[in-house]
């Protein structure tokens, strides 16, 4: 008897029930199988053991594997500075290769820490100084340069100084003026005293103190002379003219006499007026007198046209 068409279609069914059945219970049976074989004492093979690691290399000879570096940042170094102290204008220095005007006084340059060379020249192009100078990292090096000499005075507040021929201020003179190296003419004049001057010589670096001993100034004869003149000749005048006033000139010699005694009298008075304002212009500024000028000199610092000394 053949199968109907329903019946062919329950088979089909129930043989897809069958399949999806195994597809399910396929891995659940597979999962117990593996578990089994992973439990101590069981029958299945071991499974086969991890390999050791294998050693680190050691690097041959002792040899240290380099650790990382860390790159710290470098500070550039500190620049140096030379001062040059220059006691008069005009001066040229080449520092480190580079020329410079320099001024009276400090002069300050900013060079690289190290060795350096300077070299100074005069006005007249002279090289004064040539010399290299070790320049520390954030510090200074001095270098003095000198190339006057200095003159000191010392006199009273009302003394007048003179210089060369020109007058100089008196507080000026005493704390000391900076004079080109050789010869110099100093006078030192005050009123009631006679007067000093003299010449002295001033090598570089040498500073030179001038005490000039002054005597007072005493008015000698022609002071006397003076007032006899003014009060003689005054005398004569007043005489004549008492006589012209109540006597006859006839009776004391006629107008010879006159004329002769007013003249004399009125000469006498002016000559005497005139000497006595000589006298008194001398009193107020007296004559110079050579020498007299003690000098103290000053020892020489280095002896040479350029004295170059170092502070550091």
């Amino acid at each position: 008897m053949s199968p109907t068409p329903r019946h062919r279609t329950v088979t089909i069914q129930a043989a897809l029930a069958v399949l999806v059945s195994v597809a399910v219970a396929l891995p659940a049976a597979l999962a117990h199988a593996q578990a089994k074989e992973k439990r101590p004492g069981s029958s299945a093979t071991a499974a086969p053991a991890k390999p050791a690691p294998a050693a680190e290399a050691v690097p041959a000879d002792g040899d240290v594997a380099d650790e990382a570096v860390v790159a710290m940042p470098i500070e550039p170094p500190k620049p140096g500075y030379v001062h040059i102290d220059a006691d008069d204008e005009g001066l040229v220095a080449e520092v480190a290769g580079e020329v410079h005007g320099l001024k009276k006084g400090d002069n300050r340059y900013e060079l690289p820490a190290g060795v350096a060379g300077v070299r100074i020249k005069d006005k007249a192009g002279k090289v004064l100084l040539d010399k290299s100078v070790d320049v520390p990292a954030g510090g200074d090096v001095t270098l003095v340069v000198k190339t006057l000499g200095r003159i000191v005075v010392q006199s009273a507040d009302d003394a007048k100084v003179t210089l060369d021929g020109k007058a100089v201020d008196r507080k000026a003179a005493a704390a000391g003026i900076s004079v080109a190296p050789g010869e110099h003419a100093v006078q030192v004049s005050r009123p009631g005293y006679f007067g000093r001057k003299g010449k002295l010589n001033v090598a570089v670096g040498q500073t030179a103190t001038v005490d000039p001993t002054l005597e007072a100034f005493v008015a000698g004869s022609s002071s006397t002379l003076a007032w006899a003149g003014i009060i003689g000749g005054g005398a004569l005048v007043v005489t004549g003219v008492l006589v012209d006033a109540f006597a006859d000139w006839d009776s004391v010699g006629g107008e010879g006499a006159r004329w002769g005694l007013l003249g004399v009298g009125a000469a006498a008075f002016v000559v005497g007026n005139i000497m006595l304002k000589n006298q008194m212009d001398e009193a107020a500024n007296p004559p110079m007198r050579d020498g007299g000028l003690k000098v103290q000199v000053g020892a020489l610092q280095g002896g040479a046209m350029a004295v170059v000394a170092g502070r550091f």
